[in-house]
């Protein structure tokens, strides 16, 4: 099957897009859209990681008037598990209205095995905020019981992680290992197997157990920070190493606001 890149401005959709070029046969087309929560410069940074590949780009602009339509669809879709990746509702539209048949790259567990999503922190405290980072803001839409259930929620998922897997208790890759079977399993995880594999089939090459292996080798200080992906990237192109991402070139709060 043709590669499809769902193409950010991030790093993990340029790294599967990048080493998918290098190891298939079939030329990879790379899609790109608005993140939706207000994020800027993803299809700017994008198209330049697309002529820098050489692979055909296509950006695929959602309406505004079919938002609330999209999370509708995404939401039932994902069993009401995980509010990310509403955007994917409009590319998978757009593959069903143009007829775009191939298996689709998702970077799910990019950020958590590679990049060092949740191995910032000296201690299993600091782990454990990083966790709990999601949590900012969250009074401004859930009553503050809510959000005190769910940081408590968060913490015990860790302490039923110690008594299932005691060996493990305290290690530098505690807090990566209690996101993935509680967050990315059970939520993220149904973005690419319970909507876009609906239609497509779906590869999470991040979660492979030779790429997870290879990565939980090398000590967790040196994910932090993401440092981990320019190296990866450089091995076949410096020039998109060097390349910046999307996220810290747009301020906060986001000037320019997308569909919501």
């Amino acid at each position: 099957n043709r590669p499809i890149s769902l193409l950010s401005g991030g790093w993990d959709s340029r790294i599967l897009a990048l080493y998918a070029q290098h190891v298939t046969e079939q030329p990879v087309r790379a899609f790109t859209t608005s993140s939706d929560t207000g994020h800027v410069l993803e299809e700017l940074v994008a198209a330049q990681v697309a002529h820098e590949l050489g692979a055909e780009h296509t950006i695929v602009t959602p309406r505004v008037d079919s938002f609330a339509k999209d999370f509708r669809s995404f939401a039932h879709a994902v069993d009401y598990q995980t509010s990310f990746h509403t955007w994917l509702v409009p590319i998978l539209n757009h593959f069903s209205t143009h007829h775009v048949d191939g298996v689709v790259l998702d970077g799910l567990g990019g950020g958590l095995m590679v990049g060092g999503d949740f191995t910032a922190g000296r201690t299993r405290e600091d782990r454990i905020s990083g966790l709990l980072k999601y949590l900012d803001g969250a009074e401004a839409v859930l009553r503050p019981e809510v959000v005190r259930n769910i940081a408590e929620r968060t913490r015990a998922s860790f302490e039923q992680f110690d008594r299932d897997w005691p060996d493990v208790s305290g290690h530098p890759f505690e807090a990566t290992f209690t996101a993935y079977l509680n967050r990315t399993i059970t939520g993220i995880g149904l973005s690419p197997y319970g909507l876009v594999a609906n239609s497509h089939p779906a590869a999470t090459p991040f979660l492979d157990d030779r790429v997870v292996h290879a990565a939980l080798r090398i000590p967790a200080d040196q994910h932090s920070g993401g440092r981990l992906y320019p190296q990866l990237t450089e091995v076949l192109s410096p020039a998109l190493a060097a390349l910046h991402t999307a996220q810290p070139l747009a301020p906060w709060p986001r000037p320019h606001p997308r569909r919501i």
